[in-house]
């Protein structure tokens, strides 16, 4: 594998041997030697790493931008200069504090979002990482979208990429094991394994990593969470939400399979890193999915919030808990059944540390929209506007609608009461010193013909 020798720089943690099973790029990492010291990995293993290393630290730059531009060929880059410089910033963040150019690669690491279908993640060559808007609208915080961009780092860090490639190398051509792949010749070569494949985005948004390989890719990224002051629980609870709905997995996570082993693994990692508070700005990632939900413009997005009939839709909708309704933008049909699954914590006061989850907290009150139940639940109405008001001087927006709410909590299934439009809540009327959010999963199962109440 290749090491480039330099100074420690950043916050590197010294946790011995809670590592010592990955290569030696995680031993450096986590103790801070010079590599060939410290833990000692597996002769056969490093021989193994020695051979995913057969393509020029020059010649991987330039095939990278190559595959960076075929992938704005296949799919629609999100480009806009507020969401780049915000997803820039976290992964920079990661790349610097865990000294990635000198450890890795000096390449020309970049970081961006891709508007296809599917909650996926993935990285190619030369430090380029890509992550669909679907998995960021699933994200509640800015270090689950940290924690990804490092997750997929981990795999880069630890060769997986080029070891797919070097596999179907060795399998597809006449390629030895000795040989490096270099210029134009090179170039020929990988396009034939891209093309084999479907494509270059087919290739790369499809790599099916095994467990070993998704293991060291979670260690990786926790511990580069850490170092870049990201809190690493974070990537375990975005995987457990995910890992538990009740629906086709997403892509990502079947490309990194979710299981309750690797629940476990990941859990006493993380506890063995040390106490620490990670700084948290939560309006400087709502308005970084605000505006890339507002850009993200998928004809399968736009799909999904129109009235379905004859299949299931699937949609992921972040409630805040400082904001009386939200809007799913999905319209429904009376009689239309739909259920929704809820994770997530929000507080009814903020700083207050009383967890408040989708099922509400054990209090009932008469200024709460269903008061026999507990505050602070979740909650859904359908609506129809009839007409809008706005307040010329405060700017404030009055609402003149039919609506039929209804009690949702942590998980329900239900016939939407009228046909209109789907919003969800919270179960409590002054929700402007409220803090955290909820993660919702809403199905639809398909409509009947004739639906009745």
């Amino acid at each position: 594998m290749r090491m480039k020798p330099g100074r420690r720089k950043g916050k590197l943690l010294s946790l011995g041997l809670w590592m010592s099973g990955l290569f030696v790029f995680a031993s450096f990492l986590l103790i801070g030697l010079a590599p060939g010291q410290g833990l000692s990995s597996n002769p056969q293993e490093e021989e193994s790493e020695r051979e995913f290393d057969f393509i020029p630290e020059r010649d991987e730059i330039i095939y990278a931008r190559r595959i960076a531009a075929g992938i704005e060929e296949e799919a629609d880059v999100i480009k806009n200069e507020s969401l780049n410089d915000f997803l820039e910033g976290i992964g920079r963040r990661i790349v610097d504090q865990n000294n990635l150019k000198e450890l890795v690669g000096d390449w020309e690491w970049s970081f961006r979002i891709i508007d296809t279908p599917g909650m996926n993640a993935f990285v190619t060559l030369g430090g380029q990482v890509f992550v669909s808007s679907d998995l960021v609208e699933a994200m509640e915080t800015e270090s689950e979208l940290a924690a990804v961009l490092a997750f997929e780092l981990g795999h880069l860090a630890a060769r997986h990429i080029h070891q797919h490639i070097f596999e179907r190398l060795t399998r597809q051509s006449d390629f030895l094991p000795e040989e490096t792949i270099s210029g134009e010749r090179g170039w020929e070569i990988l396009s034939r394994i891209f093309m084999s494949e479907g494509g270059i985005l087919a290739f790369f948004s499809g790599l099916q990593h095994n467990s070993l390989q998704v293991e060291k890719a979670d260690e990786l990224s926790l511990l580069s969470c850490f170092n870049a002051e990201y809190n690493p629980q974070d990537l375990l609870i975005l995987l457990s939400r995910m890992g538990r709905r009740e629906r086709p997995l997403s892509p990502w996570l079947r490309r990194n399979p979710w299981s309750e082993k690797r629940r476990r693994e990941m859990s006493s990692s993380l506890s063995m890193l040390p106490s620490s508070t990670f700084p948290t700005e939560p309006s400087r990632f709502r308005e970084f999915k605000s505006l890339l939900r507002s850009l993200a413009s998928l004809s399968l997005r736009r799909d999904l919030r129109m009235p379905q009939s004859g299949r299931e839709i699937f949609l992921d909708v972040t409630v805040m808990g400082n904001k009386d309704w939200t809007d799913t933008g999905v319209e429904v049909y009376e009689g239309q059944e739909i259920s929704f699954q809820a994770f997530g914590t929000i507080y009814l006061q903020k700083g207050n540390p009383a967890r408040c989850s989708p099922d509400g907290y054990d209090l009932r009150t008469m200024q709460q929209p269903f008061p026999d139940r507990n505050i602070g639940a979740l909650i859904g109405k359908v609506a129809v506007l009839i007409s809008m008001e706005v307040d010329e001087e405060s700017g404030k927006e009055t609402r003149y609608e039919i609506k039929e709410k209804f009690f949702i909590g942590a998980e329900s299934q239900m016939r939407m009461p009228i046909s209109g439009r789907l919003f969800l809540g919270i179960n409590e009327n002054l929700v402007g010193d409220n803090d955290g959010a909820f993660s919702v999963s809403i199905v639809s199962v398909p409509v009947r013909q004739n639906p009745s109440r």
